[in-house]
């Protein structure tokens, strides 16, 4: 009797654990996905100075990547231009020219 409560406990918290970790490698591949694209972009714009082009190499890095084994699909709201602030550490969104990009992530379905 005791040994079946201990063992629903114990399975509860292993699928408690798994949940977790999936949860985590979503966030991680996420992660991964959106700074590849804001670096490949971040790299057009300095050799190009056309934030159009940065904007597309953004979108087709991103689709590259996946995310729990869907591709990871951004548009051009998810993508900001801007400077960066080395003596605050901060990205400050507009500022001409742009010299710094941000792509922001999201995963919506399954």
């Amino acid at each position: 009797m005791l040994l079946s409560q201990l063992m629903t406990v114990l399975m509860g918290c292993a699928a408690l654990g798994f949940d977790l970790a999936y949860v985590r490698l979503a966030r991680e591949e996420m992660m991964n996905a959106t700074d590849a694209a804001a670096h490949a972009a971040g790299i057009t714009l300095s050799i190009t100075n056309d934030s159009s082009q940065a904007q597309a190499m953004a979108i087709s890095v991103a689709s590259k990547n996946t995310v729990l084994g869907s591709p990871v699909s951004i548009t051009a709201a998810d993508i900001t231009f801007g400077t960066y602030d080395f003596g605050t550490k901060a990205f400050v969104a507009g500022g001409s020219p742009p010299t710094a990009v941000q792509v922001t992530g999201a995963r919506t379905s399954n």
